[in-house]
């Protein structure tokens, strides 16, 4: 399916990630994740820092969009090992309210018990993407309607950040 190229370009695979996927053609969508496998293979930290890096497109939406290019090559398997090891990386500099945290787990559903304790682990993380919309309740309930296997989580979180009411006197 790929030939092998030895040589990794940086600025290509900024490129390739940054470029939609609905702007690439077959060739360029070959020879793009070609270029991602490489990097996986030679320097995995360049894919992350490509997404989490970029000026003025969220992470989660070059993530969003990598991860339909690699399922186009039927590869997209080789992400799971990047966020495996990088993903508090990402999460912390890409993941800031629940559309974040959508685009994410859709991405790699595989992991949405490991993006869960990992946002619902740290304090930063959570405030962030429950007080987003300035309305950490809807939120809540919006992630509740989202995932509902995690409601227990998102409400304990929730009640012990948010609810004042259930303090002990």
């Amino acid at each position: 399916m790929f030939t092998q190229k030895t040589e990794f370009d940086f600025q290509a695979l900024c490129d390739f990630i940054e470029k939609p996927s609905t702007e690439c053609d077959q060739k360029a969508l070959e020879n793009g994740v070609e270029l991602v496998l490489l990097a996986l293979e030679k320097n995995p930290p360049d894919v992350m820092r490509a997404m989490t890096d970029h000026p003025f497109i969220g992470g989660s939406y070059l993530l969003a969009d990598l991860a339909d290019k690699m399922k186009m090559q039927k590869c997209l398997e080789f992400l799971d090992n990047l966020f495996k090891e990088h993903l508090n990386q990402f999460i912390k500099e890409c993941v800031y309210n629940r559309y974040d945290l959508k685009r994410c787990v859709d991405s790699i559903p595989e992991l949405t018990d490991k993006i869960m304790t990992t946002i619902f682990d740290n304090q930063d993380y959570t405030k962030r993407i429950f007080n987003a919309d300035n309305n950490p309740e809807d939120t809540l309930n919006e992630m509740i309607k989202d995932y509902p296997q995690h409601k227990d989580l998102f409400t304990d979180k929730y009640n012990y950040y948010f609810n004042k009411t259930t303090l002990s006197l």
